[in-house]
């Protein structure tokens, strides 16, 4: 219920985001009519743009993960930036979609800069200052959008539960209290909870079974809602989720953006997509250079071949350019800066990502995606492993030429725990939160390091 109740709360934020973003661009588009009327696009291109950054506004929205919605981040400024980004990119790429499709002559590049270069400021304080008063006041003006809340439980656990209510003041506020011990008869409860006028009446979880099974079906007959606290036993650091399992309920870990069908399909699409441009444009020429290296410092076969963990623990073989010459003395130890196996010139093709290209091939045969953690060796896979606990999860996820962590710069040779700890967490928040504008930014983001390679690749 809760849920819901953020959901719409969402909803009008994004409506009251997009208004401040489409009077930001009406602002530019009249100041550029005042002060440069030449440089001003057209009335009909300004119409056509201030659609495109409309529908953008609402197709993030729209598509935003959920734990987005009624979860805040340990830093504020860290989910301003995360949406700040991510909004900015579904503008940009619905503005650049909207004008190669209608071929629009009058669109100002004046104007469709500035505007692109004013939104990051105004984002980042809209997300800031604006939406968290907006908030505020939504809230102040819509009391009943907190759930008054009576609680049934025994008197060692009404402490307990009281703090709790406490701590969740945006949601709840306090209201009765029926302690519940052996002398507590069931009229007295029903008579208790018929002259409830709370929104809600939260039971303990030392209540008797029969009690809790008659109150509820007290709650079905008079209209009331009846909720129960769960105790997880030590597991509140955990994000679990109740279901059923025919009768049977289950706690559930939180579930993956990627478990739902139809995001593995968009995902599978762009990964097509992506996959064929590289083989069938940049790879065949690159291929032909990268065989010019080896005829000239190291003969031999053009791709290497390497058994790699894929996702559910089902090995592959990934395929790279050769960068090491053909006989080494051991191909599962990991490269390091000046390594003795890397014949000239394919130091360059490792440094700028280049021998990572045949990997596309992966993609399109589906034992790869473009975005996703990187693969590693059967070998390796057993020392990280006990490394971080929650290493074995990334392995939920299909692995990918790039991915969140190496753009946040966890890659080359890994020298110490702390490395694998970092490049496995970036690889969780990747599946949990993952989005298409976040594959996108992610690309992105990696195609600006084959320009310009981060200092950990070698």
């Amino acid at each position: 219920m809760l849920v819901f109740r953020e959901r719409g709360i969402h909803q009008v934020t994004v409506v009251f985001t997009t208004g401040v973003i489409a009077l930001l661009s009406t602002s530019i588009f009249i100041g550029h009519l005042l002060l440069r009327p030449s440089m001003a696009p057209a009335f009909s291109s300004h119409a056509m743009i201030l659609l495109a950054l409309t529908g953008g506004m609402l197709l993030e929205g729209l598509t935003r993960p959920n734990e987005w919605l009624y979860r805040r981040a340990r830093r504020g400024s860290q989910r301003v930036r995360h949406l700040v980004q991510r909004q900015w990119l579904w503008i940009s790429v619905s503005i650049l979609f909207v004008l190669a499709i209608s071929r629009d002559q009058g669109a100002s590049r004046l104007f469709i800069v500035t505007l692109l270069v004013a939104l990051v400021p105004v984002l980042w304080w809209v997300h800031h200052s604006l939406v968290p008063w907006f908030r505020r006041k939504l809230l102040k003006r819509s009391p009943h959008w907190k759930l008054t809340t009576d609680v049934v439980a025994s008197p060692v656990e009404m402490r307990s539960l009281r703090e709790e209510i406490l701590t969740s003041s945006d949601f709840l506020n306090s209201g009765r209290e029926m302690p519940i011990n052996r002398d507590t008869q069931l009229k007295n409860i029903e008579s208790w909870c018929s002259e409830s006028k709370a929104d809600v009446i939260l039971l303990g979880t030392n209540i008797p079974s029969h009690f809790a099974r008659y109150l509820f079906e007290l709650g079905d007959r008079k209209g009331i809602r009846i909720w129960m606290r769960l105790n997880c036993n030590g597991l509140e650091d955990r994000a679990l989720g109740l279901d059923k399992v025919g009768n049977t309920q289950v706690l559930v870990p939180k579930i993956s953006p990627l478990s739902n069908l139809t995001n593995q399909m968009i995902k599978r699409a762009v990964d097509v997509g992506v996959s064929s441009l590289i083989i069938f444009i940049v790879l065949p020429p690159l291929m032909l250079l990268v065989k010019l290296l080896h005829l000239r410092y190291s003969p031999g076969p053009l791709f290497f071949r390497q058994r790699r963990v894929g996702r559910n623990h089902k090995p592959f073989d990934v395929l790279k350019f050769r960068t090491m010459h053909v006989h080494n003395d051991d191909e599962c130890r990991q490269a390091t800066k000046s390594d003795e196996r890397i014949f000239r010139g394919g130091g360059l093709l490792r440094k700028l990502s280049l021998d990572e290209f045949p990997q596309f091939i992966n993609v399109l045969q589906g034992h790869m995606s473009v975005v996703g953690p990187r693969p590693h060796l059967e070998q390796h896979e057993r020392v990280f492993e006990n490394s971080y606990r929650k290493y074995g999860l990334r392995r939920l996820s299909k692995p990918g030429v790039t991915g969140l962590a190496q753009v946040r710069g966890y890659r080359g040779e890994i020298r110490n725990p702390t490395d694998i700890r970092g490049r496995a967490r970036y690889d969780l928040i990747y599946s949990q939160r993952w989005s298409l504008s976040l594959d996108f930014w992610i690309i992105f983001r990696t195609a600006l390091q084959v320009v310009a390679p981060h200092r950990n690749a070698h």
